[in-house]
């Protein structure tokens, strides 16, 4: 499982959020809408939202972090 594979790794760069594979996000596209407008509720629209609030929390952490350098 390639989410279990990544998660083993140190790297910052690698998110503990893992995008899980969904059938509705492979039917969104075909649509013509993200995932949140095609199936808010599905794991997939969940899986993404917590990889968003992942990346939002880390570039908080780092802002957080140049201010007190200054």
């Amino acid at each position: 499982d390639l989410g279990h594979r990544e998660k083993k790794t140190d790297s910052k760069a690698v998110f503990r959020a893992v995008i899980r594979e969904n059938v509705r996000l492979a039917e969104a596209p075909s649509f013509a809408r993200s995932i949140f407008a095609y199936d808010p509720r599905s794991t997939g629209a969940e899986d993404y939202a917590a990889a968003a609030k992942e990346l939002l929390a880390r570039e908080q952490r780092l802002q957080r972090g140049q201010r007190s350098r200054l």
